[in-house]
């Protein structure tokens, strides 16, 4: 079954939006700002529930003007997707086009030309030109100063502890999202384990992984899939080479989707042939870390007891020979590391778990000449149990 066919959650997009605008809303009255003005492909999105072409071209095009005292955020697009973006969510105002050809924002984020005024023009009809505005941190320098010469009577305030916290707790409809984007993920995935064999090129795995994705609802990928064998000069790359998988080595496949714009992130370890004492010693260790910090991903636990239960637990299973460096997961959602990350105390910010939160957790190890370990599952902080949502096998050994 192909395509969204295959999935079971459905998703009321107008309502998750909705959800987006009220949380966003609350978050503005506590900063008591009048306006937020998100203009990147993951804010303008989070704002409007629209889809925008995922390309650097594209990262700046398309703004929203969130205002307190309005229920919709009003939406400036590309003139040539306008008409599109209104069919899609019929429930917008009326969306104000900005030119494209013939301008200097042909070479966002590089310029600045007719695109200030315009946002400035709908400040002012909003009544916040001499209010508090929140901007996106991802807005362009030059598009910022000309706002700043275009509104002089406004406030400008950076807007990224706004934007940063209200993406922090996803509601129903987006959790909704992400549990179909870790089906496909999982899909690709399944697919990926199935072509891992001796001589089995790397870069050809990745591209079925992709294939069977997009094929399955994927919006886009994570990123070429990380197909990763051995320990070769490439491998902290990240990257899918033209190494071919050998016997006696380990292969990671690190793989995620969007659906809907929403993330998946998952890993698996597999070794061919008869692993060493040692990488089954250390497979257990790191599969005992990430279950027992899948078990205290609970309201009122931190994100930071979470890598202190996985780094206490390799510690111990390993006598003291294997420990995390500072990072062991991070949260998802529309941006693929966003906060909480998971990691020690000294290097990332503490933040309380809270029901809606999603986290993928992977804890890694590097086995020198034999390749990385790792496990990453994607783990719902719940008021109960937390919910995992990716279901693939574990298996570590492989015979062929």
């Amino acid at each position: 079954m192909l395509g969204t066919d295959s999935l079971q959650y459905q998703v009321d997009w107008e309502a998750l939006t909705t959800g987006n605008i009220a949380r966003t809303k609350g978050l503005m009255d506590a900063h008591d700002v009048d306006a937020v003005l998100a203009g990147t492909i993951e804010n303008f999105r989070y704002l409007s529930g629209l889809p925008t072409n995922y390309t650097f071209a594209y990262s700046v095009v398309n703004w929203a003007l969130l205002t307190k005292n309005e229920d919709l955020p009003h939406l400036l697009a590309l003139d040539y997707q306008k008409d599109a973006m209104e069919r899609t969510a019929r429930w917008h105002n009326p969306i104000a086009p900005l030119p494209f050809d013939g301008t200097r924002e042909a070479r966002q984020p590089m310029d600045a030309g007719v695109w200030p005024t315009l946002i400035a023009d709908v400040c002012r009809e909003s009544g916040v030109d001499k209010g508090v505005i929140a901007l996106d941190p991802g807005i362009p320098f030059v598009i910022k100063d000309a706002l700043v010469s275009e509104l002089p009577a406004a406030a400008f305030v950076n807007g990224c502890e706004i934007l940063r916290d209200a993406r922090l707790v996803k509601n129903e409809q987006e959790l909704a999202a992400i549990r179909n984007a870790c089906m496909i993920g999982e899909i690709g995935l399944r697919v990926g384990l199935k072509q891992v064999r001796v001589g089995a090129v790397e870069r050809e795995v990745a591209g079925v992984i992709e294939q069977a994705m997009r094929s399955s609802g994927a919006e886009n990928s994570l990123s070429v899939p990380f197909v990763l064998s051995g320990d070769h000069p490439l491998l902290g790359y990240a990257y899918p080479s033209d190494k071919t998988i050998r016997n006696g080595e380990l292969t990671i496949l690190d793989v995620g989707c969007a659906f809907g714009g929403y993330y998946s992130d998952l890993c698996r370890t597999v070794y061919l042939g008869h692993p060493t004492p040692e990488v089954e010693r250390t497979y257990e260790a790191v599969e005992k870390a990430i279950d027992q910090a899948i078990a205290i991903c609970r309201p009122g636990r931190t994100n930071i007891d979470v890598y202190d239960t996985m780094n206490d637990t390799l510690r111990d299973m390993t006598s003291g020979e294997h420990q995390l460096g500072w990072f062991g997961g991070h949260a998802a959602g529309l941006g693929i590391n966003e906060e909480p990350m998971i990691g020690s105390g000294e290097k990332v910010n503490s933040y309380t778990l809270e029901e809606g939160m999603y986290l993928c957790i992977e804890p890694g190890l590097h086995l020198p000449g034999i390749g990385l370990i790792c496990i990453e599952e994607g783990v719902i902080v719940t008021a109960d149990e937390p919910e995992v949502v990716t279901k693939s096998t574990r298996n570590l050994t492989r015979f062929r």
